[in-house]
């Protein structure tokens, strides 16, 4: 878990568009399901319709991100970190991606559809990655290397990475309960939309709390780096979201 979460800490402060500023667009996990899967050519052509409706249906709250992120641009400018600001964006983020996480799950349950019996349960006994600390340890050498950090600033990067996965680290039975939950209703062969409803709205506390350490975490951070730093990390942030939004 640890190992999950320092990758999940670094993607936190390296890529607004990753978590803070919102809502997935969904291709990527769509195309996580199935890389290593065998489509046909047919089941291909299926599942880019899908995500290509799912664009289209989240599209609609643009604007809600938009106003987000003018919410953390407000924040991250305040010289101490402001409690009752960061918790309205936090609100915000999950009213606003109360749709488009259902959008997701439904888009994800008709692209698992697509597959075969025998794709359907390779998919489903699939484990996750074991490879999580190389790729945790390749991107913290990335980011520094990009930003050009101190030693002193590599260590606070660590320091405040660490304690972010602490502070997550005590919701770890809520996550996985959740991930389980989520994965057995868009894997069945009826997408259960009150039951989806009703998982998101038990979790919301446990996802709101998270968020608001992540929000936290990339505020400090931002507080480590000097103007030159800021403006490399704005660049860096820009291009990966224009990057998800392209593909």
């Amino acid at each position: 878990m640890k190992k999950i979460l320092l990758a999940a800490a670094i993607g936190s402060i390296l890529f607004a568009s990753a978590g803070v500023y919102a809502q997935p667009s969904g291709k990527d996990e769509i195309i996580s399901m199935f890389k290593q899967l065998d489509l046909s050519r047919s089941q291909k052509q299926e599942v880019r319709a899908i995500m290509q409706q799912l664009r289209e249906d989240n599209s609609l709250y643009a604007a809600d991100k938009s106003e987000i992120k003018l919410q953390i641009d407000s924040l991250f400018a305040l010289d101490t970190w402001d409690s009752a600001l960061a918790n309205g964006i936090v609100d915000m983020q999950i009213l606003s991606s109360t749709q488009t996480a259902l959008n997701i799950a439904t888009a994800k349950h008709q692209a698992f559809q697509v597959l075969t019996d025998e794709q359907k349960t390779e998919l489903s006994e699939k484990t996750p990655s074991t490879n999580k600390q190389k790729s945790a340890q390749k991107k913290i050498a990335k980011l520094s290397r990009r930003l050009n950090l101190s030693e002193t600033q590599d260590a606070d990067l660590e320091s405040l990475m660490e304690k972010q996965i602490a502070d997550i680290s005590a919701f770890e039975s809520e996550i996985n309960a959740h991930k389980l939950a989520k994965k057995a209703l868009i894997q069945a062969d009826e997408f259960d939309q009150d039951a989806w409803n009703n998982l998101q709205m038990n979790y919301a506390s446990t996802r709101a709390s998270i968020r608001l350490i992540k929000l936290e975490t990339r505020f400090n951070f931002r507080k480590v780096l000097n103007e030159v730093q800021l403006e490399k990390l704005s660049k860096i942030e820009n291009r990966k979201k224009h990057g998800q939004r392209r593909g």
